[in-house]
């Protein structure tokens, strides 16, 4: 529970951050608009929010370590995958980056 509930702050940050620089620039498509202002959209994932910062402190209250850091652990572990991959990105080896955006060839034929 507690590594969804650390995803569901993680979208709801997305999400009004998303929806506070399409609001401001006005170049966001229409198609998924909500028809609501930001601050309202905010109002309404606050009580989610909250309860998902609830389910995330009670293991420390009740004294459930293992399920207290393992949310902690691997919020931890995903940022150092994402500093590593930006590092892999940015570090070129022999003139050539060690990762690059090409697309894999599997041997379908798409033609």
């Amino acid at each position: 529970n507690g590594v969804y509930c650390v995803s569901m702050i993680i979208e709801f940050a997305a999400f009004l951050t998303l929806r506070h620089r399409h609001d401001t620039t006005g170049d966001g498509p229409d198609s998924w608009r909500v028809p609501l202002p930001t601050w309202a959209m905010a109002l309404m994932v606050t009580p989610a929010a909250f309860f998902c910062g609830l389910v995330l402190v009670l293991p420390f209250l009740k004294g459930e370590w293992l399920q207290a850091f393992v949310p902690l652990i691997l919020i931890v572990v995903g940022a150092a995958g994402y500093w590593l991959r930006s590092w892999c990105k940015a570090e070129v080896v022999n003139g050539s980056p060690l990762l690059t955006r090409s697309t894999p060839d599997w041997g379908l034929d798409t033609s």
